[in-house]
């Protein structure tokens, strides 16, 4: 058996006693954990606080180094990739950026009955998945995103109870404090909220989870004041065969409407659903209004959801500084775009160009005059109307290129 030993570092030489060890290994393990938590940090700054919102910096997101003004908002994705565009294409939006990842889809529908104490149900087409902790852990190692949001319990619909509220404020707080715990995944972490349409509830998850735990930011639950499209899953019809008791000896078939149940639900295909806007800023205001004081200021505030502009500027107003741009592809496959007014936000104010209307059959302008993206610059309003009206796959993409242009 053999052994060696290390030659002394110079600044072993200065410490006299126990006391003055102990006190500086509390130094340099207090330095590492600050150097582990800074790499992956959202570097944000306020700038300023107005009554109209605020205006700030991003200077970094996770391992990315950025500068990007807020309010803004994030180009919004379906499994790391835009929506109807090209691999190609998409990639020139997406060079050398930063990826957040987010569970719930602004433009899916969240059923509320599947969560539970150790999981969120979360729809795909292949039907209804449980996420844990665990599995978002697993994920997380493999898919190596800037940031993340942690899990919160959003089966909170406008007539539930006290006691199902703080169930999920409970289970929201449970899986954020699991998710940090000790061996937290790499990456920026943003730390999702909940209470539904209870501001009591909002100011309490706000009051546990804010000051407690190291995030970069936090994530508003105001996505149910964003139901306009969303991906319903409709009722199968199931087939009885009932027996005749006569000399043909024929049976009949009837259909019914099958019950709601899980199994029944969990296979279920999606099937577009158009709903309307279901936003009031007062209600959201009153809903913030407790939560602000519990969360540091200089921390981002994200809001999920298919906001239009003169909601996210409604948005702004009361505090929220980050946005997603689901939006947009929201119009797009339903063959339309929008066009802010030339002095917006001054004027919030934008229209909604419905190309699936006749009125641009033969209408040979521009989509936007001011705008210079690959859309306006080589077609025209009528070509859209055609490409929508035929269903080409080349309408939504054309559609979205634009929105994306005018969002960013």
């Amino acid at each position: 058996m053999s052994s060696f030993t290390l030659p002394a570092p110079s600044w072993a030489k200065e410490i006299a006693s126990d006391n003055e060890l102990t006190n500086l290994l509390e130094k340099l393990r207090a330095q590492k954990t600050s150097r582990k938590f800074n790499c992956v940090m959202v570097k944000f700054v306020v700038e300023h606080r107005t009554l109209n919102g605020r205006i700030g910096k991003i200077l970094r997101w996770g391992d990315v180094e950025i500068e990007h003004a807020t309010p803004s908002c994030m180009t919004y994705t379906r499994a790391g990739h835009i929506p109807h565009l090209t691999w190609d294409v998409a990639s020139k939006y997406l060079e050398n950026v930063p990826t957040h990842l987010t569970l719930t889809d602004p433009l899916s529908e969240r059923s509320m009955q599947f969560n539970n104490a150790g999981s969120i149900a979360i729809w795909t087409k292949a039907g209804r998945r449980s996420i844990s902790v665990a599995m978002i852990k697993k994920l997380l190692s493999y898919s190596h995103v800037s940031s993340y949001e942690t899990m919160f319990d959003y089966g909170t619909p406008p007539d539930c109870s006290n006691k199902r509220l703080t169930k999920a404020v409970d289970r929201t707080v449970k899986f954020a404090t699991e998710l940090l715990h000790d061996s937290s995944p790499s990456g920026a972490v943003l730390i999702a909220l909940c209470g539904g349409h209870s501001p009591f509830h909002h100011q309490r998850c706000a009051a546990e989870i804010g000051p407690a735990l190291n995030c970069c930011g936090f994530v508003l639950d105001v996505m149910q004041f964003a139901k306009r499209h969303r991906f319903g899953f409709g009722k199968k019809k199931k087939v009885l065969k009932v027996s005749k008791s006569s000399s043909e000896s024929t049976s009949e078939t009837r259909q019914t409407d099958s019950s709601d149940d899980e199994a029944s639900q969990s296979k279920m295909p999606l099937d577009p659903v158009v709903t309307e806007s279901e936003f009031d800023e007062n209600a959201i205001r009153t809903l913030l209004a407790g939560v602000w004081p519990h969360l540091p200021p200089a921390h981002l505030r994200l809001a999920n959801g298919a906001f239009s502009p003169t909601e996210v500027l409604a948005l702004t107003r009361i505090g929220v500084d980050l946005f997603d741009s689901s939006y947009a592809v929201f119009l797009s496959e339903q063959g339309k775009a929008f066009i802010c007014s030339d002095d917006f936000p001054l004027d919030p104010t934008f229209s909604v160009l419905d190309f699936s209307d006749s009125i641009y059959a033969e209408d040979f302008t521009p989509l936007c005059k001011n705008c210079d993206c690959y859309t306006c610059t080589h077609y025209t309003k009528s070509y859209l109307r055609h490409l929508t009206n035929t269903r080409e796959l080349l309408g939504p993409t054309l559609l979205i290129m634009l929105v994306l242009n005018s969002l960013f």
